[in-house]
């Protein structure tokens, strides 16, 4: 009895495994495509990331060195005033 049984449970489990491989397989193959898509797209948008970290460096860099060009000719013009006062004194 328990043979039976068995060979029962092999002859209706197989079909229904052998589907279900196939089915793994498909969900795996598009799963596999979707995530190649998106790993080339997150590559594309990180070059514009790249640029863009870049273009704010450039421009921070250039507004803190007209900063300290202002600063420094202040800092020459204050100089320049201060020997002209000794100098009249």
């Amino acid at each position: 009895m328990n043979l039976i049984g068995l060979l029962i449970a092999l002859f209706i489990l197989v079909p229904i495994l052998l589907k279900l491989i196939i089915i793994i397989t498909i969900v795996a193959i598009v799963i596999t495509v979707i995530t190649v898509v998106i790993s080339i797209f997150m590559f594309i948008a990180s070059l514009f990331v790249i640029k863009t970290e870049d273009m704010a460096l450039e421009e921070a860099y250039r507004y803190v060195t007209h900063l300290d060009a202002l600063k420094n000719k202040n800092v020459y013009n204050a100089y320049q005033n201060s020997k002209i006062t000794i100098s009249m004194n």
